[in-house]
């Protein structure tokens, strides 16, 4: 009787499962001994990089509902440009803005007292916004704009 390998053994499940499920190809390629250990060190380290990478892009255009969101604006301290971006951020959720008016201003940045209406709920709401340009984020400070 042939020596054979099982399917989980073989080096072309271990590369199938590397690219469609990776954790599982970094065990079996580490647990079969299918590579050189420098070979299995180099796809380990990738694949730890992409993960990492991967959660700091995340962290960086976080869109929660109270969190932060990155201010894609005009990187100057242009006030206009900080309200046309909250603006614009209301819009995308299905709110108007009827008034904006800046309750305090700090380096690159400003508090902003957003009022408006939604429309699909047939409320009013008043929201505190920050912006702040050398961060580039926006905090939505408020539980009432929660869908932001």
């Amino acid at each position: 009787m042939e020596n054979q390998q099982k399917w989980h053994q073989k080096p072309v499940t271990a590369v199938l499962f590397l690219i469609f499920f990776f954790p599982v190809g970094l065990y079996l390629m580490w647990k079969n001994n299918l590579w050189s250990k420098t070979a299995r060190i180099i796809v380990s380290v990738f694949f730890g990089l992409l993960v990492v990478g991967n959660l700091v892009n995340d962290k960086k255009s976080s869109t929660s509902n109270y969190g932060s969101t990155m201010y894609n604006g005009n990187s100057s301290c242009n006030k206009a440009g900080h309200q046309e971006f909250v603006k614009n951020r209301f819009i995308n959720t299905g709110k108007t803005v009827t008034g904006m008016r800046i309750e305090k201003t700090y380096d690159c940045g400003y508090l902003f007292l957003v009022e408006g209406m939604d429309y699909e709920h047939g409320l009013g709401f008043d929201c505190y916004v920050t912006t702040d340009s050398s961060s580039g984020e926006i905090q939505i400070i408020n539980s009432e704009c929660e869908t932001l």
